[in-house]
């Protein structure tokens, strides 16, 4: 405390050492603030700091998922083009599967008539082979029966 302060506080009735404590008191005090404001001063630096750090990770979140969605979109034209060819592939099986059907159904066809014909030969053949067996038989009989 300056000395004119001072001597009001004796005047007013306080001890010389009650002046000098609470001339103590004041510059601890101010002290204290003077802490305080280089504190609250950190603080805001410190603040400003994480703000500054909070900007910086949503800018790169902001890029990772813009990364993300371009490679989600390259992904999705890459499906899209394997399903194409997929699909392609598998009209091409489609149409060969029923191009062999086709063809099977041709041959099972030709086997059918060919089955017919030799049902015809088969007929053809049994009626012949009655006819030798009739004739055998009538061999033999004549050969006994003279």
């Amino acid at each position: 405390m300056s000395s004119v302060p001072a001597f009001r506080l004796v005047e007013a009735g306080f001890s010389q050492p009650q002046v000098e404590a609470l001339a103590e008191f004041m510059q601890t005090e101010a002290a204290r603030r003077t802490d305080l404001l280089e504190v609250k001063a950190e603080l805001k630096a410190d603040i400003a700091g994480v703000r500054t750090d909070l900007l910086e990770v949503k800018a790169e979140l902001k890029a990772d998922i813009a990364e993300v969605r371009t490679e989600l979109l390259e992904v999705k034209a890459e499906l899209k083009a394997d399903i194409a060819e997929v699909r392609t592939e598998l009209l091409e099986v489609k149409a060969e599967m029923k191009a062999d059907i086709v063809g099977v159904r041709a041959e099972i066809t030709e086997v059918k008539e060919d089955i017919s014909g030799v049902k015809a030969e088969l007929l053809v053949l049994k009626w012949m082979m009655g006819f030798v067996l009739a004739l055998v038989t009538a061999i033999f009989l004549k050969m006994f029966v003279h």
